[in-house]
């Protein structure tokens, strides 16, 4: 299944902005998606993961009654120290 079947974009299509970012912690490219209008970073794909496309969960809407889970967590280096540490996820620290 490709990943644009598994993600729906419910509103403000026009306002998705793409970068191509070079200068990651990888040295991987990552193409990042934001919004035009108040700047918040969407989701990115990135040349290391190529069958993943990470989504920032700030931006997720929960339509399906709460079901959705989390099952990898990346940069967890960068884990402020206010977030919960989700026991049950593959962690990346990257």
């Amino acid at each position: 299944m490709e990943l644009t079947q598994q993600f729906n974009i419910i509103s403000g299509h026009d306002s998705i902005r793409t970068y191509d970012d070079r200068s990651t912690d990888g040295g991987a490219s990552a193409k990042r998606s934001f919004c035009a209008n108040c700047g918040s970073p969407l989701f990115f794909l990135t040349e290391t993961w190529p069958h993943a496309m990470i989504v920032t969960t700030g931006t997720l809407d929960e339509r399906g009654g709460g079901s959705w889970k989390p099952k990898l967590e990346y940069y967890c280096k960068r884990r402020l120290s206010w977030l919960p540490v989700l026991e049950e996820t593959e962690k990346h620290v990257g």
